[in-house]
């Protein structure tokens, strides 16, 4: 183990006043700039050593421009810097600092003409100053600078380590088992997540380095906090030093060379100042103002300090945030990524930068920062690691708030969390961030780490954090505090900070999770489940921050084919390429983001912020995302509440709009609504847009909005009767002060009711166990010959096709379940509508959740199957008012026989493990199995009409004749044998069907057999057969293939 310096405690004046950070340019002090060459020298973890090393072999030239020198984890874990300067005598012996104002490692250490000076300071990404003035001497000195990399500050967890003292030990062990402790390694500094990363690893400064002289007495630090009505800045100044009687401070508030406000009081007591003409720092006019602190006795300056603030005021009113006295919204993004290295090119010229220089490089700061407002984005989280002062100062000056926050990162449960080490160290570290950054009008909210409470360890990490978390409201009573993921940690933070939200019973908001109705769930939840494993459950009452979510983390665009059919498809037709590949994924990803942060502004999120903005892949800013970020945060909207996108035609639409006004000023909002149905009005004509009221035109008011606001209203219109499916299309338009503001179309169907079934189907009469009778009433109007079976009924022994309504599975006699069974066997089909249990005899089971779980988008996994005839995914999602498709999907299970027709978008990736509608083979006959909302939805969704129609006409067609099958596989036995009890003939060559799960049995033969009509089904290949698959057959396939004549299964 490596031997460790203890860390130096500050007093709490020194820690709370050290290093505050300002526009540094014009004090009257002497300094010496050391960005000169400097001589550095990379030491391997084996060798690393606590003095200098005096050898000259192995040194290099190195400048410090900003840029630290990069060591890897693993190859290099200490970093040595060294230069000789020239010192003028009369700073020898005075009070002069060495200060480093940007370092990344562990821990520094300095030594001047070969002695060590105090303090080693631990954790960087500060500003850090030693006192070195007793040490210089005349002439040349020499300065020598040590830095341990993160990978040096890990220790191995063992039964000495967790037990620093008993009573935290045994609470350890106690949450955390034994096997995840022991042998595992911590690091005993808040590391930030790029520190971590093998590649972006740096033990050096990443700053400007220089000598400082000072007066006797001087002024550390100077701290500013601003009132607004009327306009007037605290400023207070710490002195270090001999505070003498006749010591001063005059403060001077200034605009270019104007000076606004000045005011003059004793040194070490606030001073405040008045400046009544002084403008707001606001997102749209950013106005900053100097001020300038001259420390005198008796009117002889002897020392100035210079910074630069704004005057705002940032609160918490309840579960608002507010800026100025006003409720915001401000829109967000977090994984810009350029703490781990990734760049937007496009604000680059294509260029490709280190990390390092990235982050110091103002211009670029600007550059990304005005991109995102130019994009509604008016707050941004410089999260998972301590992001420079350059980019605080350019958000000053482009008008971005931000999240700030400190380099406690525990994703990956990587931080020390269980030794006292690592929060003295980490304590150190957030006082030292805030008091250095304080005078940022853009610092809206301080964060005091990431995703502390990952892995169950909240009640390790948060009782530690509430002592300095009062710390850091004493030292910053004006801002508010989050910890990004951590929700409110037990009650501590102003804000409730939630990372990939889960809404209780309704599923997880990952994707497919019942979208887009999922994206609503925060209107809907009052007490919300612990995550992360941390058991306490948070009330609302505080603002709401999504510090990260996403739509397609880790997931490909096919997830969300239930919302948009095979466009959501990444597969395409030979020719298109990689490109269409892209753009489609794209297209898919930024449009359920754009949706997502409707659903999260309609459900009162202070600031959702979605975590990709940058493509793992290309490493640039994907255009569909940013479009969907700039569409979802527009400041002033109009949008649809989830409704029904499929009507019949004769009918009544009801839907409910909302707007949202965050423009920052009140106004009085009106919304339009014209309906066209295949592309005319309802009156039969285009009407007046704004003229006199028509059947196809309606206007609503919304009354007077003040920022912060939403409003909305309901439009119904009654649609004509149509003979054939038409487009129908909502044309919204938001007018705030006879102004427009935001238009929007939305575009659904109309289709014909189904007349009479065909004459073929009206043949055979078809038994209904259905005692509420509208099942029987629907198919008789639609002339099925109907049989009502009551509870006691025996089946008629030409029984052929029985619907069972929904749960109504549960009130069948004994008998009638035998009954069934023989039907089955001699051909016969059993339509079960939904049931919330009953399946068990089947070898079937609910999903988890059973019964809760409701579904409002559902996808036709199979839909070249009969029953899916004339239904697309538009069809299958947002039934009626209730919204809901089906209920208690069925597990997906190795049932032989069984076949997913319809897949519920329920928990995980868009029913991939679930299904609402399937078909049991069971020898000559067969059972339908739906957990669609069909009878519920009969007189209002067409999709439930044209479903039980086509569930009736299938049951009605005679089987098929028994197929042959041809099996490549290394299990041919074994599935030959279920084939056979399937009533399905295998053969050696040639076949109807192919049954695949061997990639390498593909030839040329087998693509001659699906050329000529056969159907090819793969069955649990891997990626690498599937590729192998695709190469063959030169065709890019992702599960299937929409528009391919053949026909394709994917098991």
């Amino acid at each position: 183990m490596p031997y460790f310096h203890r860390v130096n405690v500050l007093s709490v004046a020194a820690a709370i006043w050290l290093l505050v950070a300002g526009i540094a340019a014009a004090q009257p002090r002497q300094r010496i700039p050391l960005d000169r060459e400097w001589q550095a020298l990379r030491v391997s973890h084996e060798d690393i050593t606590e003095t200098p090393p005096t050898a000259d072999a192995g040194w290099s030239v190195h400048a410090i421009e900003g840029l630290g020198l990069a060591t890897e984890v693993g190859e290099v874990s200490q970093g040595w810097y060294r230069c000789r300067i020239d010192v003028p005598a009369a700073w020898s012996g005075s009070r002069a600092y060495l200060v480093v104002d940007n370092w990344r490692a562990a821990r520094a250490a300095c030594w001047i003409n070969g002695q060590r000076v105090a303090p080693d300071y631990w954790t960087g990404f500060l500003r850090v100053e030693w006192p070195v003035g007793e040490l210089l001497r005349p002439g040349v000195n020499q300065i020598v600078l040590a830095f341990w990399s993160m990978d040096w500050a890990r220790v191995e967890l063992v039964d000495e380590a967790v037990t620093t003292d008993s009573e935290a030990g045994q609470e350890f062990r106690f949450l955390v088992p034994e096997a995840k402790t022991i042998g595992a390694t911590r690091y005993l500094v808040p590391t930030g997540y790029g520190q971590v990363d093998p590649t972006l690893t740096y033990a050096g400064p990443t700053g400007p380095v220089w000598l400082e002289r000072r007066p006797a007495t001087y002024i550390e630090s100077v701290r500013t906090m601003a009132a607004i009505d009327p306009p007037a800045l605290t400023v207070d100044a710490a002195l270090v030093g001999e505070a003498a009687e006749s010591l001063t401070v005059r403060c001077e508030v200034l605009d270019g060379q104007a000076i606004v406000g000045e005011a003059e009081g004793p040194a070490g007591a606030p001073c405040v100042v008045a400046c009544p003409e002084a403008k707001l720092w606001r997102l749209d006019d950013p106005k900053l103002y100097a001020v300038k602190v001259t420390l005198l006795d008796g009117g002889r300056e002897v020392d100035r300090y210079e910074t630069r603030t704004g005057f705002r005021t940032i609160a918490v009113d309840g579960e608002r945030l507010m800026l100025n006295g006003a409720s915001i919204r401000p829109g967000g993004v977090a994984g810009m990524a350029l703490s781990w290295g990734r760049c937007a090119s496009f604000l680059m010229d294509g260029k490709s930068i280190p990390e390092a220089f990235w982050l110091a490089d103002k211009a670029a700061a600007r550059a990304a920062l005005r991109f995102f407002k130019s994009q509604n984005v008016g707050m941004v989280r410089f999260g998972q690691a301590v992001y420079p002062q350059v980019w605080l100062d350019a958000a000053d000056e482009e008008g971005m708030l931000v999240i700030y926050e400190s380099a406690l990162c525990n994703s990956n449960c990587s931080q020390g969390i269980e030794l006292d080490a690592f929060w003295e160290h980490w304590h150190e570290h957030m006082l030292r961030l805030v008091g250095q950054h304080q005078n940022h009008p853009s610092v809206a909210i301080w964060s005091l780490g990431n995703e502390v409470g990952h892995g169950g360890r909240g009640k390790i990490a948060y009782p530690r954090m509430a002592a300095t978390v009062e710390e850091v409201r004493r030292l910053d009573p004006t801002r508010p505090i989050t910890c990004s993921g951590d929700g409110d940690v037990l009650g501590a933070a102003e804000t409730i900070n939630l990372h990939y939200p889960q809404c209780g019973p309704g599923g997880s908001a990952y994707p497919g999770q019942d979208f887009p109705r999922s994206a609503f769930w925060l209107t809907e939840c009052e007490v919300w489940p612990g995550y992360y494993g941390v058991a306490d459950q948070r009330l609302r009452g505080k603002p709401v921050l999504l510090g990260e979510w996403d739509t397609l983390f880790g997931h490909p665009a096919h997830t969300f084919a239930c919302v948009y059919g095979d466009e959501a498809f990444v597969g395409a037709a030979p020719g298109t390429g990689p490109e269409w590949t892209f753009l489609k994924n794209q297209t898919i990803h930024g449009e359920v983001m754009r949706r997502f942060i409707e659903g999260y502004r309609y459900a009162g999120v202070v600031h959702p912020s979605p975590w990709i903005t940058v493509d793992y892949g290309t490493r640039c800013f994907p255009q569909h995302n940013i479009t969907s970020i700039a569409e979802g945060y527009r400041p002033e909207m109009v949008m649809l509440l989830p409704a029904s996108e499929c009507f019949f035609g004769g009918s009544k639409i009801k839907f409910t709009a909302v707007a949202f006004n965050d423009s920052r000023q009140a106004k009085e909002y009106t919304l339009a609504c014209r309906l066209e149905v295949d592309e005319k009005t309802l009156d039969g004509g285009w009407g007046l847009w704004y003229g006199t009221p028509a059947p196809s035109f309606q206007v609503k008011p919304l009354g007077r909005l003040a920022p912060g606001d939403k409003g909305q209203v309901e439009f119904v219109f009654e649609l004509p009767p149509v003979d054939s499916p038409v487009e129908v299309v909502a044309n919204l338009v938001l007018n705030g002060d006879h102004a427009t503001v935001h238009q929007r179309m939305y575009r659904w169907m109309a289709y014909p009711r189904s007349g009479r079934i065909e004459p073929a189907y009206q043949r055979r009469a078809v038994d209904v166990f259905d005692p509420a009778g509208k099942v029987a009433e629907f198919l008789e109007g639609r002339g099925v010959a109907v049989r009502k079976l009551a509870a006691a009924s025996p089946l008629s022994d030409d029984a052929h096709v029985v619907v069972i309504g929904e749960n109504r599975l549960a009130e069948l006699p004994g008998g009638m379940a035998a009954a069934l069974g023989e039907l089955v066997g001699r051909g016969g089909t059993v339509i079960c509508l939904q049931q919330d249990g009953g399946h068990d005899g089947l070898g079937l089971g609910l999903s988890s959740v059973g019964p809760r779980v409701i579904n409002t988008h559902n996808f036709a996994r199979a839909d070249h199957h009969p029953i899916l005839r004339d239904i697309g995914n538009d069809r299958l999602r947002l039934w009626g008012q209730s919204l809901a498709v089906s209920r208690a999907p069925l597990i997906k299970s190795d049932v032989p026989g069984l076949r997913y027709l319809v897949d519920a978008a329920t928990a995980g990736m868009a029913g991939m493990n679930v299904f609402s509608l399937g078909e049991l083979r069971c020898g000559p006959g067969r059972f339908l199995l739906c957990q669609m909302l069909i009878e519920a939805n009969l007189d209002v969704a067409p999709g439930a009409e044209r479903l039980l129609l086509n569930l009736v006409r299938y049951g009605l067609d005679e089987p098929a004749a028994a197929r042959s099958v041809r099996i490549l596989s290394k299990h041919a036995e074994e599935w030959s044998s279920r084939f056979v009890e399937g009533g399905v003939e295998p053969v050696a060559a040639g076949g109807e069907v192919v049954w695949c799960d061997d990639a390498a049995a593909v030839d040329d033969t087998l693509v001659d057999l699906v050329e000529n009509g056969a159907t090819l089904v793969l069955y649990g290949l891997d990626p690498a057969g599937v590729a192998a698959v695709n190469e063959r057959f030169a065709l890019a396939v992702n599960l299937r293939t929409p528009g391919n004549p053949k026909r394709w299964w994917f098991a």
